[in-house]
């Protein structure tokens, strides 16, 4: 069993102690560093804390794995100044989820350009794979040609019940859509793989791991996410721990 003392550490709760002691997976001792060191094998790893504060692991009691792995295969458009920034990251982006580029976070007003951007803006960028990208308000999405192509959508097709598609000024489709058009979108784009959602998950872990997080409480699981779940632990790559809600009806 390896074990690890801190030293020089400002742990949480305990105000006449300086040092933690670590067997395996667990505490095994909090006191002051004189006594710890008597009481450990001198072969012992010690780990200079510098004053940092130690606290106990954290708990997200309330997230979604598969929702937050889902935003980590996604391209993050957060923060693009422009349309030609949208362009080029569109362009590099990898083609996941059955060869889509799916992207999420742009916002117009962002944008030098100071405008929407459209399906041939994303064509001229990526031509040949389906692209969808998701404005920030979650109300809004832009698809490029091959992606309305897959949709079913073209020229004559009718706006659906509690949304529209956007047009130019001669009655083609833009690429743009709104509301529950969006939804009708997002139906359409392939859940992502048994190993494409263990690659997205073992980066959120990644992520909980970088916060001192080290336990996750995910609502609403599916049977992939469960599935991609269980093929990271076999690999020994699941790091935190997870309580699983399974969905209503899976």
């Amino acid at each position: 069993m390896r074990s690890l003392l801190l030293i020089n550490a400002n742990v949480l709760g305990c105000e006449d102690c300086d040092a933690l002691l670590i067997k395996g997976s667990r505490i095994a001792g909090v006191g002051r560093e004189e006594r710890l060191r008597r009481e450990t094998p001198a072969s012992v790893r010690v780990l200079d804390c510098d004053g940092t504060l130690v606290v106990p692991g954290l708990t997200d009691a309330h997230m979604h794995i598969y929702g937050c792995a889902l935003a980590k295969l996604s391209l993050d458009l957060g923060g693009v100044g422009s349309i030609e920034e949208l362009k080029e990251r569109v362009r590099r982006a990898p083609a996941r989820l059955g060869g889509w580029v799916f992207g999420r976070g742009w916002d117009q007003e962002s944008f030098k350009e100071r405008r929407m951007p459209t399906r041939w803006d994303l064509d001229e960028a990526r031509p040949n794979d389906p692209v969808l990208l998701v404005r920030v308000c979650g109300h809004v999405a832009v698809a490029n040609s091959r992606a309305l192509e897959l949709l079913g959508l073209d020229d004559s097709s009718p706006d659906p019940p509690g949304g529209f598609l956007g047009r130019d000024e001669d009655g083609r489709l833009n690429g743009l859509l709104y509301e529950s058009a969006v939804d009708l979108a997002l139906s359409k784009v392939p859940a992502p793989s048994l190993e494409e959602m263990a690659a997205g998950i073992e980066e959120v872990v990644a992520e909980a791991l970088s916060y001192g997080i080290v336990e996750l409480h995910s609502m609403d699981v599916r049977a992939v996410e469960l599935r991609a779940l269980a093929l990271l632990r076999s690999r020994g790559k699941l790091k935190v721990k997870v309580s699983a809600f399974i969905a209503r009806g899976e």
